[in-house]
């Protein structure tokens, strides 16, 4: 057994972090907002359908022929990435999703100088598990249903080839592209449609960007749209 981690795509075993055991994750909360009313028993709460971040805890160990504090910048340098922001996590005991985390603390001041060294990594994760079956795309043809296997409406990254003016119904959501031709993405998580770096928010109307609810969600359109790849982005908790 590897009894290792990956973030970005790198084991830690690579790095000398090797884990004690499995990775322990707390349980995601929904936000609820409770406000009390003069003169009213009871709170009135009201939950908007999010989530608070969970944390997470990595008992680890550095396990090295020399020095300990000869590995100690490599392994800083894993732990710290280059953004100091939400990375890729992967584990061995969830091989079928990966979360997106942000490491809390470093090891620096706790591991001893010697050949084993126990520590603890600290982690802030966002409350989702994203499968790796809905980073895939897929192309539809009009008329088309992609099933969304969880109960959470996820937020797809949709590529379309534009030949002249369109509409795009996703589910009970319609999308018109007007004035534009060539390719676009339309980002439903970042609520961006663009090309590489280029803006395209203006050729683009709509009540809201689509999501993709639990079950069975249809793809149709009219117009020119040539070419139509979604990837869903499917996640739980």
């Amino acid at each position: 057994m590897l009894n290792g981690f990956w973030l970005d795509g790198i084991c830690s075993l690579d790095v000398g972090i090797r884990l004690q055991s499995g990775i322990t994750f707390g349980q995601p909360t929904p936000r609820v907002t409770s406000t009390t009313i003069s003169g009213r028993s009871g709170d009135l709460t009201e939950w908007d359908g999010s989530y608070g971040n969970v944390s997470a805890a990595a008992k680890c160990f550095a396990l090295t022929d020399t020095d300990v504090s000869d590995t100690l910048p490599t392994i800083a340098a894993f732990l710290r990435g280059t953004t100091f922001s939400y990375r890729r996590l992967e584990t061995e005991e969830e091989p079928n999703v990966y979360r997106m985390a942000r490491v809390v603390n470093f090891p620096e001041t706790d591991i001893r100088a010697n050949h084993l060294a126990p520590f603890t990594i600290s982690l802030d994760c966002k409350p989702q598990k994203y499968l790796k079956d809905g980073e895939n795309a897929v192309e539809v043809k009009s008329g088309d249903s992609l099933y969304n296997p969880t109960v959470f409406p996820s937020l797809p990254l949709i590529a379309l080839t534009i030949t002249s003016d369109a509409k795009l119904q996703v589910g009970g959501t319609q999308i018109s592209v007007t004035g534009y031709t060539g390719p676009m993405y339309l980002d439903c998580e970042m609520m961006d449609a663009y090309k590489e770096a280029i803006n395209l928010n203006k050729y683009v109307t709509a009540p809201e960007f689509p999501t993709l609810g639990a079950g069975a969600t249809q793809i149709s359109w009219s117009g020119g749209i040539s070419k139509c790849e979604i990837t869903p982005r499917w996640w739980t908790l």
